[in-house]
């Protein structure tokens, strides 16, 4: 589940909808070398429609309450309704808020590290806390690098990454977050040392893959020379690459031949440092050539307990029938943060930089209806294999074309015998569509696709099937077989059939026991008794649904949650720390709030007035509306009222305004009583300084 927020406070959240935090098309753009973006529309009726500065808030995006994405809004758009189309970038854009001083490293350089280290460490002294970036991982730069950069002019720092660093010596630079620090960190790299916790692989999660190579820049050797002297001779490699002064791709002279590169470095001196920036640029020359399209299930976002691809790792894919299996560095992901199924991944091709438009692929994920398992899988490819061999195998059969009185062609028919009437096989064609029998000519013709839109088949075998809205009487596995394997969901009668309903440890129900460890807890007759068993064999939660029956705490269901069991009698009230009933009534012996200091951040003293805002709140006695049959009328209650006309403390209530929050109430009653006790005090002062 996704998330949006503003400087801490939500702006989106698909739990809160009803509340009215919601927007419309979110989506989140991440890729290497270049801040990324964050776009969607928000609502004015959305609580949180002003909540935020443009440039100055911070917004931040997270992913089942991590972030994943920080930044800021650089323009709004507001339509004729008032609805306001968000554009946010991302957190690297706020390195192009200091301005970087002259500087030259022309005569001796320095190393990628240092040179990202003194950029990073004056934009952090000159940026406000919450933009700091820190520098992060470094990898596969060689020490002999040397950045030889210069500027008599203000630079833009974001703008001297890209050039001096990518652009030079290749590789990409993201940012990290990492919560445990609180800081954001820069990492570059140059080599596949960041690769993803997922594999793409045919069978399993891969569902399509495309190759697209463009050689029309391409060179499989390079030949790179270095500074000249004062005779015009270059140094070259040929000392460090046993006599030879270029370099060879195997992988790229096998998919296009010796094409042949001249590279000049001019401020190299070193052969070993020449051989090395070589290397990478040949290296970088192959990989940009080829762009793999790969259409696969993240299975991260289908449940699986695996890290999501992220931009800047290296994906390996594996597939056999497509001759792959090598890791691709995914540039781009472009997320549908409504329905991520939707989310498009780009991997492999050309790198792009601040200052550089790189073309390419955009990558189509779609859920899969396969088994990740392999299963059907399997089953997938040998249905494939059947039909294949059943359309090739066919030994011939008959055709007949139908005109009408006026010589208009009506249908042609494709039989298994000369006549119409003596066909028990036929394939139908006409202007209504194409149709299957296998009952003659007659019908019924149990598979067509018409001309209105509409596919009916008797069995469709599909790896992947994509759809708006699927409608049906029954889903089955194809493993099913009642009180054995398998599941089965009957949706005309609302009736789920599974073997065993497994939902982690805190949901587990088979028909036969509650738990492990807790055979002879009697299951409910016409319902439910779930729980979570400790150890010790205390029971954390029993909820029971027993329809109108009187259940063993004394509580007419249909609905009672109660917990806490002390191992003494399962079915007396007293012996349970907690009860909810169906009626809204909550007992417990306890109620306990989590207050420690160390999760919390910004904690002040709360600087207004506790007795003004008791003063400015009225008490009510009321009674509650019996709305609902099953309601129980539980007499006059004291309380307050949220509403026009009925005074009450903004302080109150909790952040949505909706609800009174009786720890936020009980705190203000404390403030209140303290000033009370200081007035008090004061007064008491007062009285014996005139006594004497």
């Amino acid at each position: 589940m996704f998330t949006i927020l503003s400087d801490g406070n939500t702006m989106y959240a698909p739990t809160l909808i009803e509340s009215g935090y919601v927007v419309t098309s979110p989506k989140l753009t991440k890729e290497v070398n270049k801040a990324g973006s964050l776009e969607f529309t928000l609502p004015a009726t959305n609580p949180a429609y002003s909540d935020y500065s443009k440039m100055k808030s911070l917004l931040t995006v997270e992913e089942d309450e991590t972030e994943i994405w920080r930044g800021r809004v650089s323009s709004d758009e507001r339509d004729f309704y008032s609805n306001k189309t968000i554009f946010a970038e991302g957190e690297l854009a706020f390195l192009n808020d200091v301005p970087y001083p002259p500087y030259d490293h022309s005569s001796n350089g320095v190393t990628v590290q240092s040179y990202l280290s003194e950029l990073l460490t004056y934009y952090n002294n000159h940026c406000s806390s919450y933009r700091k970036i820190l520098l992060g991982t470094v990898n596969g730069a060689e020490s002999s690098w040397r950045v030889t950069a210069k500027s008599e002019e203000w630079s833009n720092i974001l703008n001297n990454i890209s050039e001096n660093v990518v652009e030079q010596f290749g590789g990409y630079f993201i940012t990290r977050r990492d919560e445990t620090a609180n800081a954001t960190y820069l990492d570059y790299y140059n080599n596949q040392s960041n690769l993803s916790l997922q594999e793409i692989r045919f069978g399993e999660n891969l569902l399509d893959l495309t190759e697209n190579i463009d050689a029309s820049e391409v060179y499989t050797q390079i030949i790179p020379l270095g500074k000249s002297d004062q005779n015009g001779n270059r140094v070259d490699i040929t000392s460090v690459n046993n006599g030879n002064n270029a370099l060879r791709s195997t992988t790229g002279e096998n998919l296009f031949g010796i094409i042949t590169k001249v590279v000049t470095f001019d401020d190299v001196e070193d052969p070993r440092e020449l051989k090395s920036l070589g290397q990478a640029q040949l290296d970088k020359a192959i990989s940009e050539a080829t762009v793999i399209s790969i259409s696969a299930a993240d299975l991260h976002r289908l449940g699986v307990d695996t890290d999501a691809i992220d931009v800047g790792q290296y994906v390996r894919v594996v597939s056999p029938p497509h001759k792959i299996d090598d890791h691709y560095l995914c540039t781009k992901i472009a997320i549908d943060m409504e329905d991520p199924g939707n989310s498009q991944y780009t991997f492999g091709g050309e790198i792009p930089t601040i200052s550089s438009s790189a073309g390419s692929v955009d990558i189509k994920i779609q859920k899969t209806a396969q088994d990740l398992t392999g299963v059907l899988v399997d089953y997938y490819t040998e249905a494939i294999q059947e039909a294949t061999d059943y359309i090739n195998g066919a030994k011939g059969g008959y055709k007949l074309t139908e005109y009408d009185s006026d010589g208009k062609w009506l249908r042609d028919l494709y039989m298994n015998a000369p006549t119409k009437e003596q066909a028990t096989n036929i394939m139908q064609i006409n202007s209504n569509g194409i149709a299957f029998s296998q009952n003659g000519y007659g019908g019924p013709y149990n598979s067509a696709w018409t001309l209105n839109g509409k596919f009916v088949a008797d069995w469709i075998t599909a790896g992947t099937m994509s759809a708006n809205r699927v409608r049906g009487g029954i889903l089955e596995s194809q493993n099913y077989q009642a009180g054995v394997n398998g599941v089965r969901f009957d949706l005309n009668n609302g009736v789920l059939d599974a073997n065993r309903f497994n939902l982690s440890d805190y949901l587990n129900y088979d028909g036969r026991q509650i738990a492990e460890g807790q055979q002879g807890v009697p299951f409910t007759i016409g319902g439910w008794q779930i729980k979570r068993a400790y150890p010790d064999g205390n029971l954390a939660i029993y909820w029971d649904t027993v329809g109108d029956q009187t259940n063993g705490i004394g509580a007419t269901g249909p609905w009672v949650i109660w917990g806490g069991w002390n191992q003494q009698d399962s079915f007396n009230p007293e012996n349970y720390k907690f009860v909810v009933t169906r009626d809204g009534l909550c007992k417990a012996m306890e109620w306990l709030t989590g207050s420690k200091a160390e999760l919390k951040d910004n904690i002040q003293e709360y600087g207004r007035s506790g007795l003004e805002q008791v003063l400015n709140t009225t008490v009510y006695t009321y009674v509650l509306k019996n709305q609902d049959p099953v309601w129980r009328n539980t007499g006059e209650h004291i309380g307050f009222v949220i509403g026009d006309g009925y005074p009450l403390s903004s302080d109150l209530l909790d952040s949505q305004g909706g609800n009174v929050d009786m720890y936020r109430a009980i705190g203000v009653a404390y403030k209140a009583i303290q000033e009370l006790n200081d007035k008090i005090e004061d007064l008491e002062r007062r009285i014996k300084n005139e006594q004497y």
